[in-house]
């Protein structure tokens, strides 16, 4: 089974590279949605290996979930979770990609 993670970013440039390189340990796909960034987040996500989709305007965190989710179904993706940090069930299927601190990065 193919499983894709959907991350939406909008000026995520301190953070995502190493969500990114955490999620890729665990599921077969990561894709990010730069959601009108005005800083690089996009090119480091790419960098760290996601595939990116970039929204040249902020469209907010709804419409990027969902067009990298129609994006990862699309492509062949058979299972597709979407990156909310504060949902609980990321926490636990993803417990690595947080920092020791407990802190959630926004995503």
């Amino acid at each position: 089974m193919t499983v894709a993670v959907v991350i939406p970013a909008y000026n995520e440039a301190a953070t995502i590279a190493d969500i990114v390189r955490r999620a890729r340990q665990q599921v077969d796909w990561v894709m990010v949605v730069d959601d009108g960034s005005g800083d690089d987040s996009a090119a480091r996500a790419e960098a760290a290996g996601a595939t990116v989709l970039r929204q040249l305007e902020n469209q907010g965190k709804g419409a990027s979930l969902w067009r990298g989710m129609r994006h990862a179904i699309e492509r062949g993706a058979e299972a597709v979770i979407p990156w909310t940090p504060t949902a609980s069930i990321v926490r636990r299927i993803f417990p690595s990609c947080w920092p020791r601190t407990g802190a959630i990065p926004s995503a």
